[in-house]
């Protein structure tokens, strides 16, 4: 992962988000545990699974 882009995670997951972003396919690979990272339209299929689980 590039530093920039490791710096983006970090403060992401320093600020305690739910949820990281991206259209970089060296973020989509990387995984934790500690956020989500999504590309766009897999978070919208993701956000609406779950409205689908609140109905």
């Amino acid at each position: 992962m590039k530093p920039l882009d490791a710096l983006h995670l970090s403060c992401a997951i320093n600020a305690k988000a739910d949820y990281f972003i991206t259209v970089d396919d060296g973020i989509l690979k990387y995984k934790t545990n500690e956020i989500s990272i999504f590309d766009p339209i897999a978070f919208i299929k993701h956000w609406e699974s779950l409205e689908g689980q609140n109905d």
